[in-house]
């Protein structure tokens, strides 16, 4: 059943979640990051996250071919299976939480930066069922393909640090 209003905001997220403002948005908190921290293997984990999430979507959408299901209210193109908007949505909210939640100091902060990347990121997955684009099990292989890609770079780079910082203690001794 579909509510114009509704209609209206899906629409919107699935704007927010296309590849242009994606990027735009990336730059943007790229730009924030380095300017902030100065840290560059942040900026180096940000952009291989993305990257690696997008390249291993169109991996998977390739190997897969799991055709749309027809929908009146947009068209889209390419394969569904998995929904790169969820991809897309939890590698780059996942790793905005990620990597600014160590910067936040207070609880406030850190609940309502978890609130607004959860609700992003559920929000883009249902806007895409809504549309008609995807199949429910689109969005769930999203999620969990977007979630171990997610957290493997991130458990890879936890190493790395860890290993770098154990090395320069070795060094000061």
């Amino acid at each position: 059943m579909e509510a114009p209003f509704v209609t209206t905001i899906m629409k919107g997220f699935g704007f927010i979640g296309a590849t242009l403002p994606v990027i735009v948005i990336s730059i943007i908190l790229l730009i924030i990051l380095y300017r902030l921290h100065k840290n560059r293997s942040e900026v180096y984990l940000f952009i291989i996250v993305l990257l690696g999430s997008t390249a291993f979507n169109v991996l998977v959408k390739t190997l897969i071919k799991r055709k749309r299901p027809i929908s009146d209210l947009i068209i889209e193109s390419g394969y569904s299976y998995p929904s790169g908007h969820t991809v897309g949505a939890v590698s780059l909210y996942g790793i905005i939480t990620f990597l600014f939640w160590r910067k936040l100091e207070t609880t406030q902060g850190r609940v309502s930066l978890i609130f607004f990347s959860v609700i992003m990121i559920m929000i883009m997955g249902f806007s895409r069922i809504y549309l008609g684009v995807h199949y429910p099990t689109d969005i769930l292989g999203a999620y969990l393909l977007s979630g171990i890609w997610l957290y493997l770079t991130i458990w890879i780079y936890q190493l790395i640090m860890e290993r770098r910082a154990n090395e320069s203690t070795k060094t000061k001794e």
